[in-house]
């Protein structure tokens, strides 16, 4: 019986490492921001990815230039590849029919690395 306690105190003792380690891990990565607008622009870069320029220049984006550039790249602010293919699938469409997009995006880094949008009205 006290091996098993022992046994049962030790993988506790695992799970919480692990837990803490992956809180201090998700600390350390992006901080979210929200932008809305039209899209002024999309821009495929030859990797893959793409970057979405919106028809304002939000100021929570720390990017500088005119316009502010959202990158969507895959490996960056958890997104995969697949989920490159389908935001471009959607910022496509929203484009063609003039809806905004309402971005979550790192703005902990110029970058502005988008992490999902939603396409409304």
């Amino acid at each position: 019986m006290k091996a098993g306690k022992n046994k049962t105190k030790f993988g506790s003792a695992a799970i919480a490492a692990a837990v803490l380690s992956m809180t201090f891990a998700t600390g350390a990565s992006a901080v979210e921001g929200w932008a809305t607008d039209t899209i002024r622009y999309v821009y495929p870069l030859s990797t893959g990815n793409f970057v979405i320029a919106l028809n304002s220049n939000p100021a929570i984006c720390p990017a500088v230039g005119d316009p502010k550039y959202f990158y969507v790249v895959a490996g960056e602010n958890g997104v995969t590849a697949d989920g490159v293919k389908a935001m471009l699938a959607s910022a496509l469409a929203a484009m063609a029919m003039g809806k905004q997009l309402q971005i979550a995006f790192d703005n902990s880094t110029t970058y502005c690395y988008v992490n999902r949008f939603v396409v409304v009205n």
